[in-house]
């Protein structure tokens, strides 16, 4: 192969890398062509291993293993394009001591050296160009591993953020009836409408999270009362409750169930692209009766029901991404 074949080559493969990483860790509209590839074909391949094995503990895993998979891949590009363009000339390494022209095992010895460890070892440069040439190398992998930083650690930090959003909307009550008796205080739902409306400004910043890093929405707690998906559910519910079903005087204000409601369409729209099962069943309504005795002024359960029979294709949405996260309705 030509020389200029391998220098061209060799280029084309760290114009690639480099956009990916640059795309995944500063643009604001989500990973790159090659990361969501593997965040795709590596969570599909967890949740099927899930689907046999039905352990929650194996998708806890999952998050960083594609972390690590991402990561490895764009290290593995970046070594191999840089490869490529040094094995292009005889003259591009050589043997320091004796001045002979370095081997293959030698010259991905020394492009190891010239990415990672700003060092070449026994090996130099054979001429003036390819010393800038390896000084360049020697920048992309500096920048490499201070990107790969840069992706790794705001989803870490927004990982914890989902798990103490999940932990909050569970502080309330483990189901919409329960949030809604816990709220219900001195006739009144003054404190649960406080805490929804943080809840709803926390959900909010979350979406937007995802919009900039998709892979957020395959973290997966094996406790789902940390897991976000059965959280979510058990929160839309609530609103739907208190905006259609509780009766004029008493529900929270119209500015909070507003919020509260376009918080969670928001982050709806952010994932429900992200390889949502096909589920046809809606999931089954509150029990309302009960609702009604414990004392919360309810408006007739008819006219509840109507109000989540017009939010089928919501609630079918949130089940589906609840199934997609390896959750049924009744965990």
């Amino acid at each position: 192969m030509p020389p200029w074949t391998l220098i061209v080559l060799g280029i084309a493969i760290l114009l690639i890398v480099m956009l990916d990483v640059i795309w995944s860790t500063l643009s604001p509209t989500g990973a790159g062509p090659l990361a969501n590839h593997v965040t795709t074909i590596g969570w599909r391949t967890f949740r099927a291993l899930h689907h046999y094995l039905q352990s929650h503990r194996l998708l806890k895993i999952n998050v960083i293993v594609i972390l690590l998979l991402t990561s490895s891949l764009w290290i593995f590009l970046l070594w191999t394009g840089w490869l490529v363009i040094f094995i292009s000339s005889e003259t591009a390494v050589i043997d320091e001591a004796t001045g002979e022209p370095a081997g293959f095992a030698d010259r991905v010895y020394f492009v190891s050296m010239a990415l990672f460890t700003l060092g070449t070892g026994d090996f130099v440069a054979g001429t003036p160009g390819w010393r800038i040439t390896m000084s360049l190398a020697s920048l992309t992998g500096l920048t490499m591993i201070t990107l790969v930083i840069t992706y790794l650690l705001p989803i870490i930090g927004a990982s914890m953020d989902r798990r103490q959003l999940a932990l909050g909307i569970w502080g309330l009550g483990d189901s919409p009836e329960s949030i809604l008796k816990n709220g219900w205080h001195n006739d009144s739902f003054n404190r649960l409408e406080d805490q929804l409306h943080q809840l709803a400004l926390l959900l909010t910043l979350h979406a937007e999270r995802h919009l900039a890093y998709p892979v957020l929405q395959f973290f997966h707690a094996s406790d789902p009362r940390a897991d976000l998906s059965p959280r979510l559910a058990n929160l839309d519910d609530t609103a739907t409750i208190l905006e259609h079903g509780i009766k004029k005087g008493s529900r929270p204000s119209t500015t909070t169930l507003r919020t509260l409601r376009e918080s969670i369409d928001a982050y709806l729209r952010r994932v429900e692209t992200f390889h949502v099962t096909q589920v046809e069943e809606v999931p089954p309504q509150p029990n309302f009766e009960d609702l009604r005795q414990s004392g919360i002024p309810l408006r007739e359960i008819p006219t509840i029901q109507r109000a989540f029979d017009e939010a089928a294709d919501r609630r079918q949405l949130i089940y589906k991404i609840m199934r997609a996260d390896g959750w049924n309705w009744g965990e």
